[in-house]
C-alpha cells in the first residue's frame, strides 16, 4: 500500500484514539480516496461515527455506522484490530446510548408521550445490535460472542434487546471448538433469562388475577 494511504491511516487511528470524530472520519476518507476499497479504513470510518452522538440523532448516526460497515466487501482484508475497534464502538455505542435515553426518561417521565419515546428508543437500539449481528465477518468472530454473552447475563431491561444473540445462536450452534463452546454458553444464558422473565410475568399475571377474584367476591357480598 502507498504512503499516502499509511499516512492517512495514521492520522486517523491517532484522531480516533483522542476521540475526534471529525478529523478521523477525514483521514478515513483520505485513505479511501487512495484505495476505494480498504475494509480497515471503512471499519475505522464506521466506528468514528459513533464516538459522539445525541440523544435526538443516535438512530440516523448508528443506521450510518451500519451502512459503512456494510459496504465492505472483502472481509478477509479485515484485520482483527479493526474487528476490535468495530465491536467496541458498537457495544460502547448501544451502553452510552441506552444510558442517555434512561437518563431522558427519568428527568421527564411525567411528561406525555415520554413512556412510548423511551420504548422506541429501546427498540432502536436493539435493532442497531441485530444490524450489528447480521455482519457476516463479525457472526463467528469470538469476542463479540463474549461480549454478546455478557449482555445477555446482565438481566437487562427488554429481552428485544438480546433477541440479536438468537441470530447469532442460529448461525453458530453447529461449529465446534471456541465457537460452538460460546454460542452454547449463550443459548443457556439466554433461555435462564426468558425463563426467568416467564416466571416474573406468571406471578403478576397470578396476583392481579388474584386481586380480580378478591375484588369479585366483594362486590358480590
Amino acid at each position: 500500500m502507498s504512503g499516502q494511504f499509511d499516512t492517512a491511516m495514521t492520522m486517523a487511528m491517532d484522531a480516533y484514539k483522542a476521540g475526534n470524530k471529525d478529523e478521523c472520519t477525514s483521514f478515513c476518507n483520505q485513505a479511501l480516496t487512495v484505495d476505494p476499497k480498504s475494509a480497515n479504513a471503512k471499519a475505522l470510518k464506521g466506528s468514528a461515527v459513533l464516538l459522539s452522538f445525541t440523544l435526538a440523532d443516535a438512530e440516523s448516526e448508528g443506521a450510518q455506522a451500519i451502512e459503512i460497515w456494510n459496504s465492505i466487501n472483502d472481509a478477509s482484508s479485515l484485520s482483527d484490530e479493526f474487528k476490535d475497534i468495530v465491536i467496541d464502538a458498537a457495544f460502547s455505542f448501544r451502553s452510552n446510548w441506552l444510558s442517555a435515553a434512561e437518563s431522558h426518561y427519568n428527568e421527564f417521565s411525567s411528561v406525555s408521550g415520554a413512556k412510548d419515546e423511551y420504548k422506541r428508543v429501546k427498540e432502536c437500539y436493539a435493532l442497531f445490535m441485530e444490524n450489528v449481528a447480521s455482519l457476516s465477518w463479525i457472526q463467528s468472530y469470538p469476542k463479540f460472542l463474549q461480549l454478546t454473552l455478557g449482555l445477555v447475563k446482565e438481566q437487562i431491561a427488554s429481552l428485544k434487546e438480546v433477541t440479536f444473540a438468537e441470530y447469532l445462536i442460529s448461525v453458530n450452534k453447529d461449529k465446534g471448538g471456541e465457537i460452538g463452546d460460546l454460542t452454547k454458553q449463550i443459548e443457556e444464558a439466554l433461555a435462564k433469562l426468558k425463563k426467568r422473565r416467564l416466571i416474573k410475568w406468571g406471578i403478576i399475571i397470578g396476583a392481579a388475577a388474584i386481586f380480580l377474584i378478591i375484588c369479585a367476591i366483594r362486590n358480590n357480598s
